[in-house]
């Protein structure tokens, strides 16, 4: 992918890579920050054994999406594009790139926990609505589960 500021990248990183803090950042500052929610809510209890998927421009992070197994069921999680950088296609490849590696590691069933502001976003993506609406425990924003499962 390519924008005015450069070739958008997209690569799995560990804990110690810069891109990471600055993923850990735009997290805080989209999904805590505006609700004046500690950013101790960044750093839940999936953050050690999930995978990191950052798109970034050299050494800037744009995007940033999180792959977790727990019992052959992957959970997406933490999914957010900066502001500046949205409806571009971002989120969706990272989506995508996150399905790819689960299906590498023998994973079918999917699952995210979606703002309700983005069902719609998930649902062209392939994810289906399953249940009722819940407040999220972070955020107290409502949340619906969206499920993929994925033809072997």
């Amino acid at each position: 992918m390519e924008t005015q500021k450069g070739i958008i990248e997209f690569s799995f990183i560990t804990r110690e890579s810069t891109l990471y803090s600055q993923a850990v950042e735009l997290r805080y500052k989209i999904f805590f920050a505006p609700l004046n929610i500690s950013m101790d809510a960044v750093f839940d209890n999936l953050e050690e054994q999930s995978i990191h998927l950052v798109a970034h421009i050299g050494d800037t992070t744009l995007g940033y999406a999180r792959l977790t197994i727990e019992k052959n069921l992957g959970q997406i999680s933490q999914m957010v594009v900066d502001s500046f950088n949205r409806e571009k296609g971002i989120g969706a490849e990272l989506i995508k790139i996150l399905i790819d590696k689960f299906v590498d590691m023998g994973v079918y069933d999917i699952f995210l926990n979606a703002r309700v502001s983005a069902l719609g976003f998930y649902k062209k993506l392939g994810f289906i609505s399953v249940g009722q609406d819940f407040p999220s425990e972070k955020t107290g924003l409502p949340h619906r589960r969206m499920e993929k499962i994925i033809v072997r």
